[in-house]
């Protein structure tokens, strides 16, 4: 960073009262992926959109679907099909695909008469999690269905789904640094509540601290980094 920014008690605390109205209102996507690339980036970013705040709520819309979910209703190894679903969301310029030669090298899982799906590669990495139905609440019923069929690890930017994995028993095994020359040309740069445990990975670290002059200079920096939207990349295992 080359901006100085300096950090006392006072501005820590609004820092966090604003990353906190801020959160309440919306969540901020993530995504799935293991290529340490840029087409890495675009890919998570594409799921961002897929995966979004609607998607992990369960109500009572999701009924159906969740039904057909939980039955194993999916059409498997249909790349094409898979594909097809895969780029049928809002946010189509964020995404550099996957090639159909790229799916063939994974089991792909669609379901049947709806957009929506996943991938679990052969070391069991989860991939691909999309929902592009239009559809609330089933979030949840996909990465559950992800793991019946031996998906036990995948990654994401640090954010809303941090809690929402957690609570999938998913640990953090691994943490990368966010990376500018990676970054999608359209990212948002929206602010994450570092201090939320349902928001960051750091928050647990951070509330062992009593004031400002307690923190690290390697955690002070991640607060800014966050405050300007640059998540870090976790990675999980069941």
């Amino acid at each position: 960073m080359n901006k100085k920014i300096l950090l006392t008690d006072k501005n820590l605390k609004a820092l966090q009262e604003a990353y906190n109205r801020r959160n309440s209102d919306k969540f901020l996507m993530e995504c799935f992926i293991d290529e340490k690339t840029q087409e890495r980036y675009y890919q998570r970013m594409f799921e961002m959109d897929s995966l979004d705040e609607s998607s992990l709520i369960e109500d009572g819309d999701s009924h159906e679907i969740l039904q057909m979910i939980d039955n194993n209703e999916f059409e498997v190894n249909n790349t094409s099909s898979f594909l097809k679903s895969l780029n049928s969301g809002k946010r189509i310029e964020y995404l550099t695909p996957y090639t159909l030669e790229h799916l063939n090298q994974m089991t792909t899982y669609k379901l049947k008469g709806y957009d929506a799906g996943f991938a679990v590669k052969a070391d069991g990495d989860i991939v691909s999690v999309h929902n592009n139905t239009g559809i609330s609440g089933i979030g949840k019923a996909l990465i559950k269905a992800a793991i019946k069929v031996g998906g036990n690890k995948l990654d994401h930017f640090d954010g809303w789904l941090t809690g929402f994995y957690s609570s999938l028993q998913f640990k953090v095994y691994a943490i990368e640094d966010w990376n500018d020359d990676y970054a999608p040309q359209n990212w948002k740069y929206e602010p994450i509540n570092i201090f939320n445990p349902l928001t960051s990975v750091y928050a647990s670290e951070l509330a062992k601290y009593t004031n400002n002059s307690q923190i690290p200079e390697k955690l002070k920096r991640k607060i800014i980094q966050y405050k300007e939207g640059k998540p870090d990349i976790i990675y999980r295992k069941i």
